[in-house]
């Protein structure tokens, strides 16, 4: 019984400890030192400095995502560093205030100088020295025994110490390279942390200008006593993407040397965007570590771009349905979604899309209203280019598309179809010009058109008009009556007593008007006297004739003699009033 007692007891702690220590083992193993170093923009590449530790063996191109704000850049591939391959540009800082313990110092310079025997033919190196100012005291050009005399002839004894100083420096020396390619670019520095000027460059500029450069800093801090400066300028370095390691008690060396290892057992990861197209500004890059739920963050400058000199094609257009063609590009386009951007060009016409849907970044389809004609078609784009700097336009598609449609539309329906509604538009106008015409004509024949009663009439039905209605005023005189015979022998009576005087013709002012062209306005006057009826012609351009004879002067007429003005004649009668 009592081996079944300890038997049951082994098995209840096991169990426990596996559930209580499991989620701790897991929690651990989710706990990864893994830190961006930098990120280097060359568009549409993208280059991530990734360092931390054995786990980032582990990563591969499935468990990795880069994202830069919205725009996404899939991983191509993810490499040991190689620092026989890839280029690093180092800028050693060297603390030369008083404040740095002579031991501390040599161990540093000792340090400077190993480190640069070992470069290799693609690493450069510049050394600064900071102080009460800061110097540029070595780079690339000079050789070991060179460095061992410069760094020799350097002593640690100024009163200041311009740290930030040093570190902006830096940034500019390596913004000033003539060499603009992309690359690795490290400080080296070897401090106690302190910073003890005014007026300078402060700890928020510093990193802001490394930031800008992409320049990571990896610092050498000398245990002078200073914890806090120590720790503040830990928590700076951090925030550019590298580590401290400080020295004392603890081999310089040693110290040194897990700084390096860190910088050469570096992975990099490569990604590729869909575009050239840079931002002219800093911008944040995000790796998302999958198998760890890990999210890396690091900012850099997006203003570099690879040149695109290729244009972008057409891959293929073919039909999905009657009304719908699918259409995929080489790449990204700009303008691809506007219907207006394309034509569809066959001998029965051509043919814009209703609608244009995208599908991914490179694949459209476009909708038409009806389904097209059977045959074989043109494919035309215009104002698309690509998503890059230089905004290549799309070469021109030189396939021919067949489409499986409508039956192709007769010749004379074709016709009707296109130019139908213009050509009756056109008739119509004709029909009412020709319509004007002959009732321009008919009127004009007709000497035009006259309200009688109220209603429209042709004059020529009504030659002639009264001016007023007779009236007997009492007087002396005759009631003349003309019967006039206008020129398409139409004929009508005019009656009006004669007291005095009256005139004859076209004008509002005559006594009796006459609507015809050839009349003057005021043609001839009638006068009585003494119980005779005398013609006077006004002086008008035609004349007046009496019988067949052109009146000059005053004459006397006889009752039924034919009077001639304008184009009308006119038979005389009239009775005597008293």
């Amino acid at each position: 019984m009592g081996r079944i007692r300890r038997k049951i007891m082994m098995v209840c702690l096991t169990v426990l400890a596996w559930v209580f220590l499991c989620p701790i083992q897991e929690v651990q193993a989710q706990t990864k030192e893994i830190q961006i170093e930098q990120a280097k923009i060359n568009m549409p590449e993208l280059k991530i400095f990734v360092t931390g530790d054995e786990s980032l063996q582990e990563m591969d191109n499935q468990s990795v995502t880069v994202t830069m704000g919205e725009r996404e850049f899939p991983v191509t591939s993810i490499e040991d560093f190689d620092r026989n391959e890839e280029r690093i540009d180092y800028y050693f800082l060297l603390d030369v205030s008083a404040s740095m313990d002579m031991e501390y110092y040599q161990a540093a310079c000792e340090i400077i100088a190993d480190q640069m025997e070992s470069l290799t033919d693609s690493e450069t190196y510049k050394v600064l020295t900071f102080g009460d100012s800061v110097e540029l005291v070595l780079e690339d050009e000079y050789d070991g025994n060179a460095v061992d005399t410069v760094l020799a002839g350097i002593s640690n004894e100024d009163e200041n110490t311009q740290l930030f100083e040093a570190l902006k420096k830096a940034a500019q020396l390596a913004e000033q390279r003539e060499d603009k390619e992309p690359c690795r670019k490290i400080i080296m520095i070897f401090t106690d942390g302190m910073d003890d000027v005014t007026g300078m460059t402060t700890v928020s500029e510093a990193q802001e200008i490394l930031a800008e450069s992409g320049m990571t800093v990896y610092g050498m801090a000398a245990d002078c006593g200073e914890s806090e400066s120590i720790n503040q300028f830990g928590a700076f370095i951090r925030e550019t993407g590298g580590q401290m390691e400080i020295y004392g008690e603890r081999d310089a060396k040693a110290a040194a040397e897990d700084i390096w290892s860190v910088i050469e057992n570096t992975k990099v990861i490569y990604a590729e965007g869909d575009s050239n197209q840079v931002t002219n500004r800093m911008e944040t890059v995000t790796v998302q570590f999958e198998p760890w739920d890990i999210k890396r963050e690091a900012r850099t400058g997006c203003y570099d771009y690879i040149p695109d000199q290729e244009s972008p094609q057409i891959l293929s257009c073919s039909q999905m349905e009657k009304n719908c063609l699918q259409i995929t590009f080489s790449e990204k386009m700009s303008g691809a979604d506007t219907e207006g951007n394309y034509r569809m060009v066959s001998s029965a016409g051509e043919y814009i899309p209703d609608a244009v849907t995208v599908i991914d970044d490179s694949t459209v389809q476009l909708h038409f209203e009806e389904s097209l004609y059977s045959g074989e078609y043109t494919l035309e784009t215009m104002n698309m280019t690509d998503c890059s700097m230089e905004q290549n336009a799309v070469k021109p598609y030189e396939n021919t598309v067949m489409i499986e449609g409508r039956e192709p539309e007769p010749v004379w329906s074709r016709f009707i179809r296109i130019w139908g509604l213009p050509l009756l538009c056109v008739l119509v106008v004709l029909i009412f010009m020709a319509a004007a015409f002959f009732i321009y004509r008919h009127i004009r024949k007709n000497r035009g058109l006259i309200v009688v009663d109220g209603k429209m009439t042709l004059a020529s039905k009504v030659d002639v008009r009264q001016h007023m209605a007779i009236e007997d005023d009492g007087r002396p005189g005759a009631l003349i009556t003309l019967e006039v015979t206008t020129i398409d022998g139409q004929k009508e009576c005019v009656m009006r007593k004669l007291s005095d005087s009256m005139m004859i013709g076209r004008s509002e002012m005559c006594d009796i008007i006459l609507d015809d062209a050839r009349m003057s306005s005021q043609h001839f006057a009638l006068e009585y006297e003494k119980g005779q009826i005398f013609i006077t012609d006004l002086e008008t351009t035609n004349g007046t004739s009496v019988n067949g004879v052109r009146l000059k002067g005053k004459y006397r007429l006889q009752k039924g003699d034919k009077i001639h003005a304008g184009s009308m004649d006119m038979f005389i009668q009239w009775e005597n009033i008293k």
